[in-house]
């Protein structure tokens, strides 16, 4: 299950119903090299991909966070907090990091 990714698997294609019919209401040929190339012909008729929907709204409140964090760092390396302005950048750096792995892994 992705963050930013959904699929919707349970959706049946129109052209995968249409190959399995044709499948089924074509006779197999009686040698196997033929057999076996009608079977990878009908597999690639009906090789899909689900649908793949994208939440823009997760996105913005990713980066959101990611924005309050930089601001703190901000904040603290405007009044001097010399440790805390390195942790909550590398905490920052971090956490956009992550956004970035999830929204380029979509599954």
């Amino acid at each position: 299950m992705g963050v930013f990714w959904d699929t919707q698997p349970n959706e049946v294609s129109y052209h995968l119903v249409a190959s399995i019919e044709d499948a089924l209401t074509t006779a197999a040929p009686s040698d196997s090299t033929q057999l076996h190339k009608m079977a990878v012909q009908k597999a690639k008729a009906i090789q899909t991909t689900p649908p793949v929907s994208f939440h823009p709204t997760r996105l913005v409140i990713a980066m959101f966070i990611v924005a309050i964090l930089v601001g703190a760092g901000i904040y603290c390396d405007a009044h001097s907090y010399a440790d805390a302005t390195k942790y909550v950048f590398g905490i920052a750096t971090t956490a956009f990091g992550i956004v970035v792995g999830l929204l380029t892994g979509k599954s």
